[in-house]
């Protein structure tokens, strides 16, 4: 599990990684204490762009103790694809983003991420391909600590659609970019969303054709 506050990251492995740089830190426990004093260091050190936190043998309960450190926040979304192979991104904020929102109270991660796809996008008819990995980020809003869950679903949509985005949500683009325009989006994007798509990429297209991220 890969939890991300902004461009950072922590990971949740029950091995240590084979090497870390000078800008990553490892602590080998099973100990809450332990894990929270170091994710409180981690909070501040803004160099530090990795923290591996590794227990060998308490892994799920380790990852269950420190989701629970934070409010939960639950949200859906698409990485969109045309029938061309071009992919959907918003525009928000300064950043390219994939359409993504808060689910609704009883509301199906399915129905949510359509839901919100289609309000920030404009598209109306889409088909969900299949489920993707989910991501897990760090936010705080008026002195609380959140934890939001997104899960994520591949989705198809016609080129031709209707593109029109949310401004009320602070969208200003919604673009479809071919596979030889992606590095503009992704070296535009947050950490968790470009490794999303990286990981997409990686099971679907050979490396002699990804799009180069710097």
């Amino acid at each position: 599990m890969r939890v991300y506050i902004d461009n950072r990251c922590i990971h949740f492995l029950k091995e240590p990684p084979p090497e870390i740089s000078g800008q990553e830190w490892l602590l080998i426990t099973s100990s809450f204490s332990d894990i929270k004093t170091k994710f409180e260091y981690f909070q501040l050190e803004y160099a530090v762009e990795n923290l591996f936190i590794v227990a060998p043998k308490d892994l799920p309960k380790v990852k269950r103790e420190f989701m629970q450190m934070f409010l939960p926040v639950k949200a859906s979304g698409g990485l969109v694809k045309n029938e061309s192979g071009q992919f959907l991104f918003i525009y928000r904020n300064d950043r390219w983003d994939l359409p993504k929102g808060k689910l609704e109270k009883g509301e199906s991660l399915i129905r949510g991420a359509v839901r919100e796809v289609m309000e920030e996008t404009g598209i109306q008819n889409l088909t969900v391909a299949h489920k993707l990995p989910t991501t897990y980020h760090i936010f705080y809003a008026k002195g609380k600590k959140y934890i939001k869950t997104t899960y994520w679903f591949e989705m198809q949509a016609d080129k031709s659609a209707l593109l029109k985005p949310q401004k009320i949500e602070n969208i200003t683009r919604v673009k479809w970019f071919n596979q030889a325009e992606l590095s503009l989006p992704l070296n535009s994007t947050y950490r968790s969303v470009r490794e999303l798509f990286t990981s997409y990429q990686d099971q679907l297209i050979p490396s002699h054709g990804k799009a180069q991220v710097q």
